[in-house]
């Protein structure tokens, strides 16, 4: 980086615009007028760029979109981060930020590929993710689309989660069903603008009634044709006027 910090300005930003997702990010921690070079509107990602801060947040950058996992632990240490990309690097790009608070590290990432046409998908895991203590890490304008993972099982969480998410549009249910009925009612019920209804989570007919949303996925349920049937002459009548 030494190198390229002793070029004149205008070679400078011709190199910063050549160089590759991978080494960008590190870059722009160098200072505040590097990472203003290194920002990249709409940037589309042909492999996946990935990112590790802390002890339990991962990005992954691909194609215009971007998925968040919050709770993965990433054997790091608080002040360390890890860039990695799939385009066959044999290393990852691994740095510290002691002075850096995980907040501002997370936002500082997020502001260099804005404008993502994708969007931003999001998944927070109970096993690593402290409710209480780490929610205000998470900036409710960086979440898109709520993703349950397949894994999560805590229904309390889960609620937790939707309630504090209340301007969030979009769900992707692909944990297994709940054990809390009360929940689930309550997250079908929500005027969601998308609800993705995955394999694992399954609903009955009664429940598919109470779905509120405007555009719905259903994948793999144990709805017979004739309660589809009857879903969908009930949806033209006018039961649900927003789907």
């Amino acid at each position: 980086m030494i190198p390229l910090l002793k070029l004149p300005k205008k070679a400078r930003k011709i190199v910063i615009q050549i160089i590759d997702f991978y080494d960008k990010v590190p870059l722009s921690f160098c200072s505040k007028r590097m990472k203003a070079m290194t920002i990249t509107r709409g940037a589309v990602f042909t492999d996946h760029l990935i990112v590790y801060i802390g002890v339990n947040y991962c990005i992954v950058f691909h194609d215009s979109s971007a998925h968040v996992f919050w709770g993965t632990p990433t054997l790091l240490r608080e002040e360390e981060m890890h860039v990695r990309t799939t385009a066959g690097r044999g290393y990852w790009n691994k740095f510290t930020m002691p002075n850096w608070s995980v907040f501002d590290r997370i936002n500082h990432v997020n502001s260099l590929f804005p404008c993502r046409e994708g969007g931003t998908f999001t998944t927070i895991s109970s096993d690593a993710f402290n409710f209480d203590n780490d929610i205000h890490l998470i900036r409710r304008e960086d979440v898109g689309m709520l993703v349950i993972s397949p894994t999560e099982s805590n229904a309390i969480f889960v609620d937790q989660i939707l309630n504090h998410f209340l301007e969030v549009n979009s769900l992707s249910l692909h944990c297994r069903r709940l054990q809390n009925a009360k929940i689930i009612r309550k997250a079908l019920m929500r005027n969601f603008h998308e609800l993705f209804i995955r394999t694992n989570f399954r609903i009955d007919f009664d429940e598919l009634l109470l779905v509120n949303c405007r555009y719905l996925l259903l994948v793999m349920q144990d709805l017979t044709g004739s309660q589809l049937n009857k879903f969908f002459k009930l949806w033209k009548e006018g039961c649900n006027p927003r789907l």
